[in-house]
């Protein structure tokens, strides 16, 4: 049934996880420059300091075994050296400068939310369905590690990890090129059955618990009010009201169950594949 009310709801919308990134990364620019920096010299950093001692170890190797001279080798440890000083120097930089954006990024998208409730006329603010999308649009942005400022995160990061692969690859490549198409296509599979667990779990999971929150909300401002705890005591309502708390919770242990149950046979089924 709530499944339906979503697909009923005309203010419901699905989006892809590429609008999705799209609409991520637009705000990010927005609402802070800094980022158009910043990512950048992440991206320099990351392979840099991920496999600069192994070419370290490489040259001085080759150079060893071509009977290369003291000079040059302490030539080659000096530019390294540099190398490595003004990587970390960038690295922490980065680390030190982009942590903090996304939470100014994610506050400012915050404002633009409610902004636009603020603009709403009264009559929508009691509409079920507008409350709802209202609910789903607050947990999107009510965590440092999830919501919009998670997938800030998660996408900078994904940047980060694609350089260092993508490095990994070309020297890989010079090795041998089927285990680069071998690598490359296992990352391919790996990406669409991760989007496609997130739409499903999103869909049967998350967004039918937007009325779940709002009854949350509600029954945690009843019993921590000052104003309605004299009916409660008046009323006898301590055991009533606990009874529902214990219902509501069970709903969301459910859908925590179901959303690992997903994930679960997800991992499974890549597995299997991979193997």
């Amino acid at each position: 049934m709530e499944q339906n009310n979503e697909q009923k709801n005309p203010l419901h919308k699905d989006f892809g996880i590429f609008s999705n990134i799209k609409y991520i990364l637009k705000a990010m620019i927005s609402y802070n420059k800094g980022f158009l920096l910043l990512i950048p010299i992440g991206m320099i950093c990351a392979p840099t300091m991920q496999y600069l001692w192994t070419f370290i170890s490489k040259f001085v190797i080759d150079m060893i075994t071509g009977e290369a001279g003291t000079e040059k080798l302490l030539w080659l440890m000096v530019i390294f050296t540099v190398i490595q000083a003004v990587s970390t120097m960038l690295n922490s930089y980065y680390y030190s400068e982009i942590w903090w954006r996304f939470i100014c990024a994610r506050f400012k998208l915050m404002s633009g939310k409610n902004a636009k409730v603020m603009r709403l006329d009264y009559e929508h603010l009691e509409d079920p369905d507008v409350l709802d999308c209202y609910q789903k649009a607050g947990n999107a942005c009510n965590s440092n590690d999830n919501g919009v400022e998670g997938m800030m995160r998660g996408i900078v990061n994904f940047m980060l990890s694609a350089a260092v692969v993508t490095v990994g690859i070309i020297i890989l490549g010079t090795m041998n090129i089927f285990i680069v198409m071998l690598m490359i296509v296992i990352c391919i599979a790996n990406f669409l059955l991760n989007d496609h667990t997130n739409k499903t779990v999103k869909k049967r999971v998350w967004d039918p618990l937007a009325p779940w929150w709002r009854k949350d909300n509600y029954l945690r401002n009843v019993t921590t009010s000052f104003d309605t705890a004299k009916d409660i005591r008046m009323f006898g309502l301590k055991d009533w009201l606990t009874d529902k708390i214990r219902e509501l919770k069970k709903e969301r242990i459910e859908a925590q169950k179901n959303n690992a149950k997903a994930w679960l046979i997800s991992s499974r089924h890549f597995s299997f594949r991979a193997s």
